[in-house]
């Protein structure tokens, strides 16, 4: 862990949480990224998750996402809002993006607004037309989850 981020985690401040959420949001250096949101999922910080939602969809995250969806993910049960973004992780995500999208999805809890399930479902049935090797069993996957839940 980055020493500085170590530190501002001991002094158990009641600042330190929205700070890190600050620091989350306007951070370019990816390993500080992924550190800070570490340590919000330490705090259990809900606050946390349109944070990171707006972070996966940024530029300045490709390549560098991978720690960002397996936090967003740890918050799966309150993840129902963000069902379009992780059905776009897993259709757009490389390996492991797609797969911890995949999870998130899974454990999501609750209900869900029933145009969006299937907004969600036809997205992925269009994208299984052209999809191959691990994208399109992911998709077959992700399409099954759908079909059972129904």
């Amino acid at each position: 862990m980055i020493p500085a981020i170590k530190k501002l985690l001991e002094s158990h401040s009641e600042w330190v949480v929205p700070y890190l959420r600050n620091l989350l949001k306007t951070t370019e250096n990816h390993r500080i990224r992924n550190e800070v949101a570490l340590a919000l999922l330490d705090f259990k910080d809900k606050r946390a998750i349109p944070v990171i939602a707006q972070l996966l969809v940024a530029p300045k995250t490709i390549n560098h996402r991978g720690t960002l969806i397996y936090v967003l993910s740890e918050f799966s049960p309150y993840l129902g809002d963000y069902l379009p973004l992780l059905v776009d992780l897993v259709v757009t995500g490389g390996f492991e993006v797609s797969r911890q999208a995949f999870i998130a999805i899974e454990e999501i809890e609750g209900e869900i607004d029933e145009d969006i399930w299937l907004q969600c479902k036809q997205k992925i049935a269009e994208c299984m037309k052209n999809s191959s090797g691990d994208k399109a069993e992911i998709l077959r996957d992700l399409y099954e989850l759908f079909e059972d839940e129904e």
